[in-house]
C-alpha cells in the first residue's frame, strides 16, 4: 500500500513538471501570443540597435528565442529597418517582465539610424543572401563589428566590397565572399569588375578612432570634406559610457580632390574634438 502510494506521488510531481515545462517560443509567434505582451523600440547602441520590452503573463515558464536573420521593421519612413544578427534566448517566469537590447543592425544606408523613439515590428525572417550574411555574422561572433554592417549594406543598398574591411584580412574575405555569392560570381571577378568601375578619383579611408569621456554622453561622428562640407556621418548618435573608446570606421566615395578630411566628435551639435586626415 506505502509503495502504491508513494508511485502516484511521483506520478503527480512528473505530471505537474510535465505541465509547466519550459514552452520555447519565436519572436514572430510571440507577436501574437495572447498571453505574451511584446514591444520593440530602436536603441542608442550603434550595434544593439534594437530593444526588447517581454511580459510573460502565462502560469508557466517561457523562453524567447530571437533567432539571427530576423527581420525588424519600424512605420517611420525616414528610419532604418533592421536585421537581427545574433540569436538570443530569453527565459521568463511567468508574470515576469524582461527589457532588455538586442543585437541587430541596419539595412537601408540611405535613411537615419534607428532611436529610441521609433517603434519597430518583427516581419518574418529574412532570405536568401540577407539571411546568409546574418548567419555569417551570428556564426563567427561579428555582431559588434563595423565590418559587418558594411557587408550588409553592401547587399541591401549595393556598396562597393573595398568598404569593408577588417584587420583580420580572412574576416574581410570571409565577407566580401557572401556578397560575391549574392551577384553569383566569385569574389576575385567581383573585385576586378568593381576596379574597371571605379570613377577616376576614389577616397578611401578606415581606420580607428579613439576618444575618452569623462561622463555619459549622446556622441555622433561625422566627416567633413576640405571645403567643410559633412559628407558623412560616420557613427550615428550614441549613447556611450565615461572612459576610453575604440570606434572601427571606414568610408569610400568619390570625392573631385584630394586634401585634408576632417573627423569630428559631436554632442548636441557641439563640436567635443576634431582630428585631420589627408585622403590621396
Amino acid at each position: 500500500m506505502i509503495i502504491r502510494i508513494i508511485f502516484l506521488l511521483c506520478l503527480a510531481d512528473i505530471s505537474s513538471k510535465a505541465t509547466f515545462a519550459l514552452t520555447r517560443i519565436s519572436l514572430q509567434q510571440a507577436l501574437h501570443h495572447p498571453g505574451i505582451s511584446l514591444k520593440l523600440k530602436g536603441h542608442s547602441s550603434s550595434r544593439q540597435r534594437a530593444e526588447l520590452l517581454v511580459k510573460n503573463g502565462m502560469n508557466h515558464e517561457i523562453e524567447l528565442v530571437v533567432h539571427a536573420g530576423q527581420l525588424l521593421h519600424t512605420s517611420h519612413q525616414d528610419a532604418q529597418n533592421l536585421v537581427v544578427t545574433k540569436t538570443q534566448f530569453f527565459a521568463l517566469k511567468p508574470g515576469e517582465q524582461l527589457q532588455k537590447p538586442l543585437w541587430a543592425m541596419c539595412i537601408e544606408s540611405h535613411d537615419r539610424g534607428p532611436g529610441p523613439n521609433d517603434p519597430f515590428r518583427p516581419v518574418g525572417m529574412a532570405s536568401g543572401p540577407l539571411l546568409a550574411m546574418a548567419q555569417t555574422i551570428d556564426k563567427n561572433q561579428l555582431y559588434n563589428n563595423a565590418a559587418a554592417q558594411d557587408a550588409l549594406w553592401c547587399l541591401s543598398n549595393s556598396h562597393p566590397l573595398s568598404s569593408i574591411y577588417h584587420p583580420d584580412p580572412k574576416i574581410t574575405r570571409l565577407l566580401q565572399e557572401q556578397v560575391a555569392v549574392f551577384h553569383g560570381i566569385s569574389l576575385d571577378e567581383l573585385l576586378k569588375k568593381e576596379r574597371l568601375n571605379q570613377p577616376k578619383h576614389n577616397r578611401v579611408f578606415h581606420a580607428i578612432y579613439r576618444f575618452a569621456l569623462k561622463q555619459d554622453q549622446s556622441v555622433e561622428l561625422r566627416l567633413y570634406d576640405p571645403q567643410g562640407n559633412q559628407v558623412a556621418q560616420l557613427m550615428p548618435e550614441t549613447c556611450l559610457a565615461p572612459g576610453v573608446h575604440e570606434i572601427p570606421v571606414g568610408y569610400y566615395r568619390s570625392y573631385p580632390e584630394e586634401g585634408y578630411y576632417q573627423l569630428v566628435l559631436v554632442t548636441n551639435n557641439q563640436v567635443i574634438e576634431r582630428k585631420l586626415i589627408r585622403l590621396r
